[in-house]
């Protein structure tokens, strides 16, 4: 049985997706899922890695205007720089993509592989004794998909040829 949260794909290509699939099944003996999520992990460094750039680069701009400056009470620019660095935090947790320019590609790569193999634990897939189990996942905020299988297809297999 196949579960669609969210209509990602229209009624004609979930049709060929699904009979994909199944011959795929059939064809190899081996239990493939495909999940697709929309982030593999909330990212906070990131969001803390905006907040950090966006109260300095806030600070420097009022502390580069000398009017300003000679208005301004010294004591506040502290405070300022705290409100600067909630605004950040906001900013990143609701604008995904400004998240995204503060990660590496390679941290990104970790955490959809870690997800990945999280997910293959928890629904299952290494317990089929009889058939294989293969896991796709997509995850949509870092735009990546991951394969997963359990160890007897792994034990076939050399490790640069599951890469």
């Amino acid at each position: 049985m196949t579960y669609w949260k969210r209509k990602v794909l229209g009624a004609q290509e979930r049709y060929q997706v699904e009979e994909r699939i199944k011959s795929f099944r059939e064809a190899t003996g081996a239990e493939l899922l495909v999940a697709v999520g929309r982030s593999s992990s909330p990212y906070d460094t990131a969001r803390l890695r905006f907040a950090i750039a966006f109260m300095f680069a806030l600070s420097l701009a009022v502390l580069s205007i000398p009017e300003i400056m000679e208005l301004i009470n010294p004591h506040l620019i502290i405070g300022g720089q705290l409100i600067a660095f909630s605004v950040g935090l906001l900013i990143a947790g609701f604008i995904p993509p400004i998240k995204r320019l503060f990660l590496g590609k390679g941290e990104r790569h970790r955490q959809v592989r870690a997800r990945c193999r999280e997910l293959f634990q928890q629904l299952g897939l290494t317990k089929l004794e009889p058939r294989i189990g293969v896991l796709l996942y997509m995850s949509v905020f870092e735009h990546r998909m991951e394969l997963d299988v359990d160890d007897a297809l792994k034990a076939r297999f050399h490790r640069e040829d599951m890469s």
